[in-house]
């Protein structure tokens, strides 16, 4: 956000964040439950049974990824009508912004619980550079983004920067035998 600050005006990053705190609002919950109820357990069982921790984070990621999808799903729709409900018109404008960020999001959400789950069993040098990776992917595609496209662009890029991570998690979760592309692309598929 910094490098987004320093990109627009002040006014422009105010309703920025406006549209990205309602828009963080089904990452955080997705977020919360993975760290809270899902990783203890994952941890736990991958120590016993690394075969039935995979299964226990498919049924988890499924339900999370459920509930997430329906929220971004409901923001992207609504996203103009909920700024309007809870703004006045100064900050209107961040509507517009509310579903691209939603499905930017959603991208980053998908990934979560494999990141996760790759510093609960340990992997943690693998953890610090996939979180590198993000930073910089996010970093060069903001930048882009902007001068492509002023905000939206920025939005979009980091939608990209979301993409190429979630490559670099599925290629460390594969390696884990981790990895369900299957549930993935389904879940991606119904976002769209």
């Amino acid at each position: 956000r910094a490098i987004q600050g320093g990109l627009i005006s002040p006014a422009e990053f105010g309703v920025l964040t406006i549209a990205y705190t309602i828009a963080a609002i089904p990452t955080d919950i997705s977020l919360r439950l993975t760290a809270l109820m899902a990783m203890p357990v994952v941890a736990e069982t991958h120590r016993k049974d690394a075969g039935k921790a995979v299964e226990i984070l498919n049924k988890f990621r499924k339900r999370t990824l459920s509930i997430s999808l329906i929220l971004f799903v409901f923001f992207a729709m609504f996203a103009q009508y909920i700024i309007q409900v809870l703004y006045d018109s100064r900050y209107h404008a961040a509507g517009e912004y509310l579903g691209p960020l939603a499905i930017s999001n959603w991208l980053s959400v998908i990934s979560a619980g494999y990141l996760s789950t790759i510093l609960t069993i340990g992997k943690s040098k693998t953890y610090f550079i996939i979180l590198s990776l993000q930073a910089i992917f996010r970093i060069i595609f903001t930048i882009l983004g902007y001068y492509q496209s002023q905000i939206v662009g920025m939005i979009i890029g980091i939608g990209i920067a979301n993409i190429l991570s979630y490559v670099i998690i599925a290629i460390f979760t594969k390696k884990i035998g981790m990895l369900n592309l299957k549930m993935d692309f389904i879940f991606l598929f119904c976002a769209f």
